[in-house]
């Protein structure tokens, strides 16, 4: 039986020997990957998952959220969020409508994930150079890559939430006939309205807007939850080679935090298929060969007052599919190059229908080689992406040609620690929403305009890396510049009111408007920033380990020649501590988190304060000689701190839970 000190910790900031897949021709691990990467295993997943995929990240180095309450929410990666964020499913985009708005859920199922990878600068050329902020891929195992050891294998999960009354559950299992394996999953989560300190709207927008109802206190109204899920897949796996399929679907209904006494509702439903395979004998110059397919058929029903109605239906069809041709190794050298394909059909028709049916439809291709050179590590990429944008209704149609380029390089110049440098020039194309917005977005409280003449944006990026992996010292340091050209973001407005007029809906400002008006428009501006994370074991012995570990993020904007000298919506500082014991048998850890108010804001927005967060999370293995069987006890802002996201749209209307103790109980067979 191994040493207490094998068993990894709760906070997987400073763990370098995971194995990285998504961001290198071939798996590496987290040390020899030159830009900013985390990971989330199984085990980690349990002390971390949360409602959304955004919360879940949220705690990760250089990872905020968009934080919609319980419902719906995105990751935000060094202050970059929307199509700058790619969330991938089992390497392909999650083909939903999340990226349209921060109140559409993302169709990941939390409690089905396997793992989780978060990629930060150049890696991100792989999988599309509009994803500049990261990539986000979630394997959830729906098509299986192994036959099962045993004739039955699978795993149960349940949990309980105490500030929404969450509930929740998934079960797992793969089975096998001969060279065949089969996978079945499901889940589902529930809560009710989500407890909060104090009232869901900030003082600070009560006293800008005074006689506003702050709704009822203690109470997030309009937050509960009802999501279904559910996978089948088969996967023939031969000696060198593999083809599979699954089929899946998602039913979710929740609730939007709106105004009081307007309740709305989302119900949406997601069926996807999706099929990979791999051929794994050599040929011409390339020594693998692996293909990916994903269709989805998405919509969504966005319901308003009581009685609920249908006010706007959104709907999104998808395909996508990549092919990667690995090469053979000639001596140091080896790499990948492969194609991409996305065809994305969206519509939207009712009130919120803000933006006119699009067609777009991406392809790109790609290439990345890595070199190596005794204690040197060299890494090159190339992206080149065609977009086309038509939306027949209003008779437009625009075609972007884009380019990306990566170099990096590492060197370990000890046995243990790694020093990189990295640097990429990025270009993307405006979105549909980008381009064609124009109508009352009333999830955010926006009158969002697009701007048909935008131009594409391009970004010049240096990162620069430290690492130690081993020892009772390690931790590692990112820190980055980015100076875009043409970066697009939408502008504070006044607020207005909606106006019927014969040209079309416009927005008249107005002292106490309902809406705010935001702009979509371009500008040069400076990102920079970085990632510290470091741990010490502080005691060693055979039975148990001690451990306090340290993480601290940043990240700054400077728009220069603009109306305001920041964007709007951007983290603020974070520092986090924590002190963990850990056996065989169980860990505990103490962890507190400091978030610096964010008082550097756009024009027309609002500051948030600074909150302290702690957090005691007690993770036990009553059977440690197999480690089949896993609790975990949380007790979660202890001190029931009133706690805003800056990166939210509704930082000043829906804070983060009150005090709550989480309960998980995992179950592998």
């Amino acid at each position: 039986m191994p040493g207490a000190t094998t068993h990894r910790p709760v906070s997987q900031s400073t763990d370098y020997e995971e194995i990285i897949i998504t961001a290198a021709p071939h798996k590496s691990s987290r040390f020899d990957v030159i830009q900013g990467t985390s990971v989330l295993s199984k085990e980690e997943l349990e002390g971390a998952l949360m409602p959304t995929l955004g919360e879940t990240l949220a705690e990760l180095p250089g990872i905020s959220s968009t934080y919609f309450g319980p419902g719906a929410s995105r990751p935000v990666i060094r202050g970059l969020d929307g199509p700058r964020v790619r969330v991938l499913q089992n390497g392909l985009g999650a083909l939903d409508a999340s990226v349209t708005s921060p109140d559409h859920a993302v169709t990941t199922e939390g409690l089905l994930i396997e793992r989780v990878e978060v990629i930060r600068g150049a890696g991100t050329l792989l999988f599309g150079g509009s994803a500049i902020g990261g990539v986000v891929n979630v394997d959830d195992g729906r098509i299986p890559l192994e036959i099962p050891a045993d004739r039955f294998e699978g795993d149960a999960r349940v949990m309980y939430g105490s500030a929404a009354n969450e509930k929740a559950g998934s079960m797992a299992f793969t089975t096998h006939v001969g060279p065949v394996a089969l996978r079945a999953a499901g889940a589902f989560a529930q809560n009710d309205d989500l407890q909060i300190p104090g009232y869901a709207v900030s003082s600070r927008l009560a006293a800008e807007e005074p006689g506003l109802p702050r709704g009822p206190y203690g109470l997030a109204e309009y937050t509960e939850t009802d999501r279904r899920s559910g996978t089948a897949g088969a996967s023939w796996l031969g000696e060198n080679s593999m083809i599979g399929a699954s089929y899946g679907v998602m039913q979710d209904d929740y609730g939007v935090p709106s105004e009081p006494g307007e309740p709305v509702k989302i119900d949406l439903l997601q069926k996807r298929f999706d099929s990979r395979g791999t051929w794994g004998n050599s040929f011409l110059i390339f020594d693998k060969a692996s293909y990916r397919y994903g269709y989805a058929n998405y919509s969504h029903k966005e319901l308003e007052g009581d009685p609920q109605e249908l006010a706007t239906l959104f709907s999104n069809k998808a395909h996508e599919a990549r092919v990667d041709l690995t090469q053979k190794e000639y001596g140091d050298l080896h790499g990948t190059v492969g194609f991409q394909i996305l065809h994305r059909d969206f519509q939207a028709d009712g009130e919120e229908a803000f933006v006119p049916p699009t067609v777009t439809t991406n392809f790109g291709l790609f290439a990345v080689e890595e070199y190596h050179w005794g204690d040197f590590r060299f890494e090159g990429g190339l992206r080149y992406e065609r977009q086309d944008v038509e939306a027949d209704s209003i008779n437009f149609e625009r075609t972007f040609n884009t380019a990306s380029l990566s170099l990096g390089s590492g060197y370990t110049f000890w046995e243990d620690y790694l020093v990189g440098l990295s640097l990429s020039r990025t270009e993307r194309a405006p979105s549909a929403e980008e381009l064609l917005s124009d109508g009352a977005h009333l999830a955010t409280g926006g009158f969002d305009v697009g701007d048909p003449g935008l131009q594409k944006e391009s970004g010049l990026t240096i990162e620069g890396t430290l690492r130690k992996k081993r020892g009772r010292w390690s931790g590692g340091l990112n820190m980055y510049w980015t100076r875009f050209s043409n970066f697009i973001y939408q502008e504070n407005g006044p607020f207005c009111n909606p106006v019927d007029n014969p040209a079309g809906l416009s927005c008249d400002p107005q002292p106490g408007g309902e809406l705010q008006l935001r702009t979509f428009t371009q500008n040069d501006v400076d990102f920079w920033g970085g990632e510290l994370t470091g741990a010490y074991d502080f005691y060693q012995s055979k039975d148990y380990t001690g451990v306090v570990d340290l993480a601290f993020d940043w990240v700054k904007t400077t728009v220069r020649n603009g109306p305001s000298d920041t964007l709007p919506r951007i983290p603020p500082y974070r520092l986090k501590a924590g002190l963990e014991g850990r056996s065989d048998v169980a860990d505990l850890r103490f962890e507190v988190w400091w978030v610096r108010e964010q008082d550097r804001v756009a024009n027309n927005e609002l500051p948030t304060d600074s909150y302290v967060m702690l957090n005691l999370i007690l993770t036990v293995h009553p059977f440690p000689d197999q480690r089949n069987v896993t609790l975990v006890a949380q007790g979660r802002n202890l001190l029931n701190e009133e706690a805003r996201v800056a990166s939210s749209f509704l930082k000043d209307k829906l804070p983060l839970p009150g005090r709550e103790a989480r309960v998980s109980l995992s179950v592998a067979f």
